[in-house]
């Protein structure tokens, strides 16, 4: 194996000692998973292990605190060759940048852009927006339930500007992804846009 192909065992031991995570074991007590021992991330970050299960590549990533992606790529090099072992050839022409931006959402398949991939990314980005107003509209309901002084009339228009918002996106992704989960208290006695 050449030290190209352990980049990544390489940036979860650099990641590990540069947020204060001092040994492998140290980092081993920090994710809660039984099967991502010490001697699992020795075996990694050695390159004995160069091509690990992407479950124990995320719980690494959250034992350590960083996102996934910074073990994945070299974000530092974005115009360099991706460094990951027993990858396919398409993948392995990847450029780090270009790899992140695949995975994503925010860049081209490098299968091309299907109609498919298109409105799966279209929909992904309504899906962040939702999420968003999700969160406003929990904001504002429970500052009106705490009758807050400072709310006015403005405020409830703005809750059912909201509504129709979170309605609308709501009806969009239900097209291709089940948002069946969604909790709409503000429809209550109205048929679901997924039902």
């Amino acid at each position: 194996m050449t030290a190209q192909e352990n980049g990544l065992g390489k940036r979860i031991a650099y990641y590990r000692k540069k947020l204060g995570i001092a040994t492998a074991r140290e980092l081993a007590m920090k994710i809660d998973n039984p099967k991502i021992t010490e001697a699992v991330i020795q075996n990694i970050e050695s390159g004995r292990k160069p091509d690990p299960a992407l479950s124990q590549i995320l719980d690494i990533a959250l034992g350590i605190g960083i996102s996934p992606m910074f073990l994945i790529t070299q974000f530092d090099r974005p115009f360099e060759r991706i460094d990951l072992a027993n990858v396919s050839q398409k993948l392995g022409a990847m450029t780090n940048e270009e790899l992140d931006a695949w995975v994503s959402g925010a860049g081209r398949d490098p299968l091309g852009d299907s109609y498919t991939a298109t409105i799966l990314k279209l929909a992904r980005n309504d899906m962040r927006k939702l999420m968003t107003q999700l969160e406003y509209w929990t904001d504002l309901t429970e500052a009106i339930a705490r009758r807050d002084p400072e709310l006015t009339e403005l405020d409830a228009q703005e809750q059912q500007l909201m509504e129709a918002r979170i309605d609308s996106l709501l009806t969009t992704i239900a097209k291709v992804a089940d948002v069946s989960w969604v909790n709409r208290p503000w429809r209550q006695g109205q048929q679901d846009v997924d039902e």
